[in-house]
């Protein structure tokens, strides 16, 4: 019970101990100390029923991710806006590229930006702002209005 943590599971494997017991009863006049024998016998039946429970949880987990992962279509869409939305950054001036990718690709704060590259924080709101629209007026010439919509979320967050 104490490495199981469950009566249910712990019982289980008590009956399948005496099972293998009972398919093995031939062999066990030859067992000299039948309480080793009877310890390293649950021994082996708990952990191959950790063993079990690790895959179990393993393949679970796994099936998770696939059902989370996106569709190959959705990723082709990803890829095109990420095209889209980099050609937008590059057509920026320097600095503003910079400002831009360390605010919404590294996840910096407007005042971590502004003590790394030593401009004052409304310098750096003002870049961010002037590249949203930059990107905004970039995007608006893609017809394709879903994934235009979906580059509004990723770059207003």
């Amino acid at each position: 019970m104490s490495y199981m943590k469950s009566p249910v599971n712990a019982q289980e494997l008590t009956q399948d101990v005496f099972v293998k017991i009972w398919q093995q009863r031939a062999q066990l006049t030859g067992v000299e100390h039948f309480k080793s024998y009877l310890f390293i016998l649950s021994r082996n039946q708990i952990i191959s029923a950790i063993r079990r429970k690790l895959r179990e949880t393993a393949l679970d987990a796994d099936f998770d991710i696939l059902e989370n992962m996106p569709q190959p279509d959705e990723q082709l869409q990803y890829k095109e806006v990420m095209g889209w939305i980099n050609k937008g950054i590059e057509a920026m001036p320097p600095m503003r590229q910079q400002v831009f990718r360390m605010s919404r690709m590294q996840g910096m704060t407007h005042e971590e930006i502004a003590q790394q590259l030593g401009i004052a924080r409304n310098t750096v709101k003002q870049h961010i702002v002037l590249a949203l629209n930059t990107l905004r007026e970039h995007l608006r010439q893609y017809t394709d209005i879903a994934p235009i919509l979906m580059a509004f979320i990723f770059l207003d967050r």
